[in-house]
Order: C-alpha cells, then sequence, then structure tokens
C-alpha cells in the first residue's frame, strides 16, 4: 500500500509528533512518501533519507510583537484559506501522479482525496478565546465543517478528563473520531548520551519575533545567576548576545542528546506547544510552559496543564521568570 503523510509546517511540531507515525507504517511494510513544505519538510529529510518528497506549498505566519493575536486574526484567516486552497489544488494532482491508498493529514485540511482513505490528525478541535467568545462558536462549525470530509479524525491524546490538552480536543458532533494517545518519538531506544547535568534547559521554539524575545530574556537572566543553563535555541539563526560561562547553547540537538538533556535537568523551561508537552510528557519529565504570548491555545495549555504531571505556568515576562535563575 502506498501512504502519503503530510504535516503542516507550522514550527515543526506538527513533523516532529508524524515521526513515530511514519516509523509505524514502515514497519508494516508500507511504502511512505513525505509532503510538507520548510522546516518541516527539511527535519523529515534528515530522519527519513531514503523515502520519497513532495513539496506543498508555504504557509507564512508571522505572530505580532505587543498585540494579541485576533488583531491579526482577519489576516491569518485569509491566508489560511488561500493555503487550503493551494493544498486542495497540489494534492489533486499528486493524487493522480502517485495513486494513494492512505493519506495521513497533519492539521493541513485541504490535504485529502475521494480516492484515498483520508485521516486528518488534530487535537486542535476547538478554539479557545475568552476575549472572542464568537469567534469560539463560528471556528467549532467551521473546524466540523473541515473535518467531516475525511474518513476519520486521529486525536493525539488520552480520553477523559486526565488529558493533556482539556477542553481543547474534544470532538465536535457528526464526526468519526479515534483518541490514538499523545504522539512522540520520545523515548528511543538507545541509550542517552552522558553530558553535563545542567541546572536550567531552557528549549525555544515557535515563530518570530516572539522566539527571539523570549531568548533575550533568559540570556539575560541567566548571565546575572551563577546557575547552569543550558539553550537549545531552535533555530540556525545568528544571535548578537555573548553567552556568559555559565551558559552553553545549542542550536539544535539530535534526539539522543536531547532525551539526555531532558531526563537529567533539573528544571526545564519550554513554549506550551502541544508536541512540546508530548515529548516531554512521554520521558515522563514536567516543564516550566511559557506560552507564546497572543496564542490563545498556548495560553489555556499552560494553564489547563498547571499543576499536573510536573507541568507549571509562567508568564514570558522577565520578573515572573526570574525566581526560577
Amino acid at each position: 500500500m502506498k501512504v502519503l503523510i503530510a504535516p503542516l509546517n507550522w514550527g515543526i511540531g506538527h513533523a516532529a509528533r508524524c515521526i513515530p507515525i511514519i516509523q509505524h507504517q514502515l514497519k508494516e511494510g508500507k511504502d511512505v512518501h513525505i509532503a510538507s513544505d520548510g522546516e518541516a519538510l527539511d527535519l523529515l529529510k534528515a530522519y527519513f533519507p531514503k523515502l520519497t518528497f513532495h513539496e506543498l506549498p508555504q504557509l507564512a505566519i508571522t505572530y505580532t510583537k505587543r498585540l494579541p493575536l485576533y488583531f491579526k486574526f482577519p489576516i491569518i484567516a485569509l491566508k489560511v484559506m488561500w493555503h487550503y486552497r493551494k493544498d486542495k489544488r497540489a494534492i489533486a494532482i499528486l493524487q493522480e501522479q502517485e495513486q494513494f491508498d492512505i493519506i495521513i493529514s497533519d492539521n493541513r485540511y485541504g490535504v485529502r482525496s475521494k480516492k484515498a482513505k483520508s485521516y486528518i490528525v488534530t487535537h486542535q478541535l476547538k478554539v479557545v478565546n475568552k476575549r472572542l467568545i464568537p469567534m469560539e462558536w463560528l471556528s467549532k462549525h467551521i473546524i466540523r465543517r473541515l473535518i467531516k470530509p475525511f474518513n476519520t479524525c486521529l486525536i493525539p491524546d488520552y480520553e477523559g478528563i486526565d488529558n493533556l490538552t482539556g477542553i481543547i480536543s474534544q470532538p465536535p458532533l457528526g464526526i468519526t473520531y479515534l483518541y490514538t494517545k499523545p504522539l512522540s518519538r520520545f523515548p528511543i531506544d538507545s541509550l542517552p548520551i552522558p553530558l553535563p547535568n545542567y541546572q536550567i534547559l531552557a528549549i525555544l521554539s515557535g515563530p518570530e519575533p516572539q522566539r527571539s524575545q523570549l531568548e533575550n530574556i533568559i540570556l539575560d537572566l541567566a548571565s546575572q545567576s551563577s546557575k547552569s543553563v543550558m539553550l537549545l535555541r531552535g533555530t540556525k539563526q545568528a544571535h548578537p548576545i555573548t553567552a556568559s560561562i555559565n551558559v552553553k547553547i545549542l542550536d539544535f540537538a539530535g534526539d539522543s542528546m536531547l532525551q539526555s538533556l531532558v531526563c537529567n535537568s533539573q528544571t526545564i523551561i519550554a513554549r506550551a506547544g502541544y508536541s512540546t508537552i508530548m515529548d516531554l510528557n512521554a520521558l515522563k519529565k514536567g516543564a516550566v510552559l511559557i506560552p507564546t504570548p497572543h496564542q490563545p491555545e498556548q495560553e489555556y495549555l499552560a494553564q489547563w496543564l498547571d499543576g499536573k504531571r510536573g507541568f507549571e505556568y509562567c508568564s514570558q515576562r522577565k520578573k515572573d521568570l526570574e525566581k526560577f535563575f
């Protein structure tokens, strides 16, 4: 059987959680193709260099520096709608060329075909925004309409009240769904790399400019602290700030190194992105979760998990982060 797996390129989280899906399909002997764009495509090419890859249209979304995200919502909605249409056209052409039996799309709602069994992977079944209740109501109907054409919605979370996503992953009426439990490439079988134990491990991710703003705050606080700090930047972009003697910096870490760092560090600071949360949960590690400012889903997840499974909520304000350094 020929399978297409297509994650959304919104950071690398969607691609990362597709890794165990790809590995499962390969173990079953299926002919796996991967379709995406940008960093998500690059990540999966590095993991599975022998597979067949296809490039899909790009979706370029940036967050605001100071204004809440909902001020940009009309622009973002138009971009997402246009991207959905471009994905539909691209996948129709690709399906004619490759004749896939199964299509597994992670948050790319335009990637489906009536000529293949089509599955959508998403935990984002409800938009939570206390400031814009009408948007919550409207989004519920839009999400249901987008999911309904798929054969099944695969929800990467535990079923029930002891889940990781609270009300976000509650499926709307009228769709076929299956809870898969959280998806993570961890723990990996290889023995952890012996590394120094760090008192603080800061894992950065997500879109600009907020990623750089948090990086600058952490480096500033670390320079005034005596604690040993490892900073995983999550980008190859150059940074102008020189680290102090107690701070080590890496742009990225391989799986073995990342697993060792997470397991051996005393305090972990990370964004409240769901893929990061699933990876930490798989390694049975909590963290200080800092939601990307004005990103309602991350704000909700960090608050929902505050005090659960070793997680703690913290805002991006410097004065709130000081206590951890």
